[in-house]
C-alpha cells in the first residue's frame, strides 16, 4: 500500500527528530493541569484527539497499550476511555487485535445522545479495519469490517465517523474502493454510511486523481444532509505535486459528487489536512503546504488557514510564517461562539513541543500556550483541543507523562486541561 501524507502525519507523534525553528517567544496565558497520565498497560498509550459531552465528560482512544495479549505484544492494541468531569478515569474497552474486533484506533470517537460511542480501528497484523460501537451499557459491537474480502467497501478507516440526527453514521476510508485506482491496486478511498438499522452502503468511490483521492479527516454534514470533506491528493494536476494538491468536495444528499475547490499549491495552500464547520455554516480548514513561499525549507510554503462556503467561494485567511510553521502538524480548528478559531501545532513553540494558538476574528494569529518539553511529566506534542464552558481547553499530548513508559523513556502521553 502506498504510504500517503496521512500516514506520515500519523507517524509524527512517534518520531519528532526534526525540530522546527522558533524565535518568537510568547508569554503563556494559560496554566496546565494533567487529568490523566497514560502508562501503556492497562490504560493505553499514544492517545488520539478527544471529544467532550454536554456534562463535561471527556472521551477518547489510544492507539496502543491496553490488553497485553493482543498480537502487537506488550504494546497492546489500544483502548477507548472516559475521563469524567470529576477526574475519574475509566477504560471503556480494550481492543484484542484479533479478527473479532480489530485494534490500533488512529482517530477518536463520536457520541450519540444515548451515550453510545462510535469509532474506527486501523486493523492489526493483517486484520481488517473496523467500524465499531461501544455501548453505554458496556461491550463492543462491530458494525462493519473493512478491507477483508470486500475491498470495494473501503480499507484503512483512519478517521473518526460523524453522526446525523437519525443515528446514521458517515465516514471515509483512505484506501479501498476501486481496485483500478491508486498505486498497486489499493484503491483511492470511499465515503460510506452505516444506517441506524445496521445497513452499510458506499456513498461515493474515488476513482481518479482528477476527482481527488485518499480522503482524510472526519467529514462535515449540514442540516440538509449534504456531506463535505477533503481529499488529500488529486484535483489540480498542474500544481507542484505530480499527484495533485488535494481538494474540498461536496457529496449532496442525493449522492451527487461535486468539487468545491482544487488546491493549487500557491496562496490557497496544498494538501488539506482537516475541515470543520466554523459555526456560521461555512467550512474552515488547514493545509500542510503552500501559502507563503518564503516559509519552509523547500520554498513550497508552510500551509494556510482557509474558509470556503457551500457554494465554493474560497478565501485564504492566513498563511503560516516561519514562526508559526505548519509542516503537517496543525490540527483541526475549533470555533468559539464569537468566531475565533483555536488549534494546536504538535511541533514548534518555545520548547519545540507544540503550542496552542488562536486565529481571531480580526485576522490575528496569537500563541496562547507553549507546551513543555515532550519528555516532561506534563507532556508535549498536543493533538488538538476541545473547548470548555468557562474558557478552558481540553486535549491530549502524544508524548511525555510517565517517563518510564514508551520508547526511549519518551512517555506515553497525557490528558490535559488548560485554563486561564
Amino acid at each position: 500500500m502506498r504510504e500517503s501524507r496521512f500516514f506520515f502525519a500519523t507517524l509524527l507523534i512517534f518520531a519528532l527528530a526534526t525540530t522546527v525553528p522558533w524565535s518568537a517567544q510568547a508569554q503563556d496565558l494559560l496554566n496546565i493541569d494533567i487529568l490523566h497520565t497514560f502508562t501503556a498497560s492497562p490504560d493505553g498509550a499514544g492517545p488520539n484527539p478527544l471529544i467532550r459531552d454536554a456534562q463535561g465528560n471527556l472521551y477518547g482512544t489510544a492507539a496502543s497499550g491496553g490488553f497485553l495479549g493482543c498480537p502487537l505484544g506488550v504494546g497492546g492494541c489500544g483502548i477507548v476511555y472516559e475521563v469524567a468531569k470529576d477526574g475519574t478515569y475509566t477504560i471503556l474497552y480494550s481492543f484484542k487485535g484479533g479478527s473479532s474486533d480489530g485494534g490500533s484506533p488512529l482517530s477518536g470517537v463520536v457520541r450519540d445522545t444515548a451515550g453510545n460511542l462510535f469509532g474506527t480501528t486501523a486493523g492489526v497484523n493483517g486484520t481488517p479495519s473496523t467500524i465499531y460501537e461501544i455501548k453505554h451499557t458496556g461491550g463492543e459491537k462491530i458494525l462493519r469490517y473493512l478491507g477483508n474480502g470486500n475491498f470495494s467497501d473501503g480499507a484503512a478507516a483512519n478517521s473518526a465517523p460523524i453522526l446525523d440526527s437519525k443515528g446514521n453514521l458517515f465516514g471515509n476510508t483512505s484506501y479501498g474502493g476501486d481496485s483500478s485506482c491508486g498505486f498497486n491496486g489499493n484503491g483511492c478511498g470511499v465515503v460510506y454510511e452505516v444506517q441506524a438499522n445496521g445497513k452499510f452502503r458506499v456513498l461515493h468511490t474515488f476513482t481518479s486523481l482528477a476527482d481527488g483521492i485518499e480522503p482524510i479527516g472526519s467529514p462535515v454534514m449540514d442540516s440538509q444532509g449534504n456531506i463535505f470533506g477533503i481529499a488529500s491528493l488529486g484535483g489540480d494536476l498542474n500544481c507542484d505535486h505530480p499527484d495533485g494538491c488535494g481538494l474540498v468536495y461536496e457529496l449532496d444528499h442525493t449522492g451527487r459528487y461535486r468539487i468545491l475547490h482544487k488546491f493549487t499549491g500557491k496562496s490557497d495552500g496544498s494538501f488539506p489536512a482537516c475541515v470543520t464547520d466554523d459555526g456560521s455554516g461555512n467550512l474552515v480548514g488547514v493545509t500542510g503546504s503552500g501559502g507563503d513561499p518564503n516559509c519552509g525549507y523547500d520554498g513550497f510554503g508552510c500551509g494556510t488557514i482557509f474558509r470556503i462556503d457551500k457554494a465554493g467561494k474560497f478565501k485564504t485567511l492566513y498563511e503560516f510564517t516561519p514562526f508559526t510553521e505548519n509542516n503537517d502538524a496543525h490540527t483541526c480548528l475549533v470555533p468559539d461562539s464569537k468566531g475565533n478559531l483555536y488549534g494546536t501545532n504538535s511541533v514548534g513553540g518555545t520548547h519545540n513541543s507544540g503550542y496552542l494558538a488562536v486565529f481571531t476574528t480580526e485576522g490575528k494569529y496569537n500563541v496562547l500556550y507553549n507546551f513543555p518539553i515532550e519528555n516532561s511529566f506534563q507532556g508535549g506534542v498536543p493533538l488538538g483541543v476541545v473547548l470548555g464552558q468557562n474558557g478552558e481547553f481540553y486535549g491530549v499530548n502524544a508524548l511525555g507523562g510517565d517517563l518510564d513508559c514508551g520508547v526511549e523513556n519518551s512517555g506515553c502521553g497525557t490528558v490535559f486541561e488548560l485554563k486561564p
